[in-house]
């Protein structure tokens, strides 16, 4: 196929997403969720595809829903949950809900339902039950009363919301009016649900619960969770750690410092230590997400103090507990990283681009990440840590057109510090010739512009228009060390 088309806006969206990987207990196969978009509807549709780590064409799991999406593999590996909005038995979802199919495909089984609907999930390491996250009306009990009082919510005529709450709003949508995120568990056999959090003032993070924020002990008998302790919500409130044991329904707060932000626990296979981030934001609000882990008499320290990285959750234990496998950046680049615990170091384990979600299950690791150069694929990595592809989904699609060539530079700054950037020409660049010039120029500002495949300032698209695109790692940046970033503070 000829790659002469210019890669435009039309076929950015026709690009198929491929989202983060489960992988099977035995490490054999991927789960993994493909979005498709139609501009013409201005719609998108997502299933769900089966891929071998080993070799062989990726399998089509799931069609009959729209929105398949987030997949987890039993620990037995016989099911896969997933969340969807679907139809079946003449009951239509109004909420996402989780969904059960076999492994080796045919029909999937609503689980519930949640008339508030699932947010995200964990299975219990049997395989019995399924702890998920659901907003919920917290002053209400038992599922009957939810489930009327979102019968009358979605009634109501008037569309604004009303809250005297301080934090009402994140990012680009509403905080749900007069709800919470809560802890919840379902039994996979009958679909009886419990509200964990009912009767107690515990909550998830209203900024970005999802199943990195709480974790399900190795014995199944405990979950641990991030929470704000503070009586009144607000953007960059100091979180702490709390356990929950189930069958007594008693809560314990095992971390909690008005100078730490903690989040992402992660128990150890042994059960005996506990994993998480934590930042000292009482030393600055700049400081990064660092690496800690916690024993089981309390104490606890940070770990990675002496590396100066932001550690990304989630976080993974190995199989031995000796190490954990996380994301972080570095220079513009995000990698997969394995911090060896008696060592105190940390080693890439995979090499970005961009490394935006793993899996690692039975010594198998897949990562799915992408690059400048490339959206997201899915990739295996073998014994000497190469990356193999698994799918090939928009290799045709991409072959049929012409991308630039990207350089990465770097120049003397303010304060005679070198600063990166990257430089993505048209296409056929002729150094003889006269470009205009194109700055992307990322916000936040602690973010930074990176060797990444980006959906809305994609570096393809504006050089294919004839721009030589120009995108600065300025002071302030993240990547590249906690001084470099924190250099404009007050500034």
């Amino acid at each position: 196929m000829s790659n002469s088309r210019k890669f435009d806006v039309e076929a950015l969206w026709q690009i198929e997403r491929v989202g983060a990987p489960s992988l099977s207990p035995d490490g054999a196969q991927a789960v993994a969720s493909l979005s498709q978009f139609d501009m013409a509807e201005n719609k998108s549709r997502s299933c769900l595809y089966l891929l071998s780590t080993l070799g062989g064409e990726p399998r089509r799991l799931t069609s009959a829903g729209d929105k398949d999406g987030t997949p987890q593999w039993s620990p037995t590996g016989e099911q896969i949950a997933f969340v969807a909005k679907r139809e079946q038995e003449g009951v239509k979802d109004e909420e996402p809900q989780l969904y059960l199919i076999a492994a080796d495909g045919g029909e999937a089984r609503r689980l519930g339902p949640v008339a508030t609907g699932v947010e995200a999930f964990k299975w219990f390491p049997d395989g019995r039950r399924i702890a998920f996250i659901s907003w919920v009306w917290p002053d209400l009990k038992g599922a009957k009363a939810q489930a009327k009082a979102h019968k009358d919510f979605k009634a109501r005529k008037q569309t604004g919301y009303v809250t005297s709450e301080a934090f009402y709003r994140y990012w680009d949508h509403s905080i749900p009016m007069g709800r919470v995120a809560h802890l919840h568990v379902i039994d996979v056999k009958t679909g009886k649900t419990q509200d964990l959090f009912e009767g107690s003032d515990f909550e998830l993070s209203r900024a970005d619960a999802g199943n990195e924020s709480f974790d399900i002990s190795p014995d199944g008998r405990r979950i641990v969770f991030a929470c704000d302790p503070a009586p009144e919500k607000k953007v960059g409130n100091c979180f702490a750690l709390a356990e929950l044991t189930l069958k007594s329904g008693e809560f314990r707060t095992l971390l909690q410092d008005a100078a730490w932000d903690f989040g992402a626990p992660r128990y150890s296979h042994g059960g005996q230590h506990l994993a998480f981030l934590a930042s000292h934001q009482g030393l600055k609000h700049t400081m990064p997400a660092q690496l800690a882990v916690l024993d089981t008499h309390g104490q606890w320290a940070v770990v990675s103090a002496d590396w100066d990285h932001e550690v990304a959750a989630p976080l993974s234990w190995a199989e031995d507990d000796l190490s954990l496998l996380f994301c972080a950046e570095q220079a513009g680049r995000r990698h997969l990283w394995r911090f060896d615990l008696p060592a105190v170091t940390a080693a890439i384990e995979f090499e970005g681009g961009h490394a935006t979600s793993f899996a690692a299950t039975a010594g198998v690791i897949v990562v799915n990440h992408d690059s400048i150069h490339f959206p997201p694929r899915l990739s295996v990595l073998d014994e000497n840590k190469t990356a193999q592809r698994i799918e090939s989904f928009n290799t045709d699609l991409l072959a049929a057109h012409q991308f630039s060539k990207v350089e990465e530079v770097f120049y003397a700054g303010a304060q005679g510090e070198q600063v990166q950037m990257w430089l993505a020409y048209p296409p056929g660049f002729d150094a003889k010739k006269k470009y205009p010039v194109m700055h992307l120029i990322h916000g936040g500002p602690h973010t930074a512009m990176g060797d990444s495949w980006h959906w809305r300032w994609n570096h393809q698209v504006f050089a294919a228009e004839g721009y030589v695109v120009a995108s600065v790692n300025y002071h302030g940046s993240s990547s590249f060390g906690h001084a470099f970033l924190d250099s404009i503070t007050h500034r």
